[in-house]
């Protein structure tokens, strides 16, 4: 008996190249639209804080705390953000891990207490601004009074943006939280 065997052989050639894959599917998804939602309010309340809290009026401790905790989250959710885009284990992975359920609980409840002490500190300046506006605009000339009732009033209105964008923020991670406890509980 005679077989005939025939034998094929295939050649594949690949050039070595790095390709970058951003996974763009992530942002149609419910997490990765909160993430990009909350690094864009993120970077709205780092930039407006930093900059009228160092060019106005700054108060201290309270100020500071809103800015640190804006900051920090900034910086985190930016990050979740684009390993998630640049890594499709990482988007699939991470929201079935504790660490995104606790992220986002810390980050709800450090966004609370700022946005809660953020308020008292302006209703304070606004107590102390309207009890002395008298002595101020008797002590200095009136062009100098108005520009600083102006600067003043317009410091103002930036704290309430901010302790809106801030309680905003807080819900957004709420949900978050929320989300990610039902997919790390539930398995998906």
């Amino acid at each position: 008996m005679s077989h005939s065997v025939t034998v094929t052989r295939t050649t594949t050639t690949t050039a070595s190249s790095t390709a970058i894959i951003i996974n763009t599917g992530y942002l149609s998804t419910l997490p990765g639209i909160l993430k990009l939602l909350q690094t864009v309010i993120n970077a709205i309340c780092v930039g407006l804080a930093a900059y009228y809290f160092d060019r106005y009026y700054y108060s201290g401790n309270k100020d500071l705390f809103f800015l640190l905790v804006a900051n920090a989250f900034l910086i985190g959710t930016a990050l979740l953000l684009i390993s998630s885009l640049w890594s499709l284990g990482t988007a699939t992975i991470l929201p079935k891990t504790v660490f995104d359920y606790l992220y986002h609980s810390t980050a709800f409840l450090l966004y609370l207490i700022a946005s809660v002490l953020l308020l008292i500190a302006v209703s304070d300046r606004g107590s102390r601004y309207s009890s002395h506006a008298g002595l101020m605009t008797a002590s200095v000339s009136k062009n100098t009074a108005t520009d600083l009732t102006i600067t003043f009033k317009t410091f103002l209105f930036l704290c309430v943006v901010l302790q809106i964008l801030g309680l905003i923020n807080a819900g957004l991670y709420l949900f978050a939280a929320i989300l990610s406890r039902r997919t790390y509980k539930y398995g998906g």
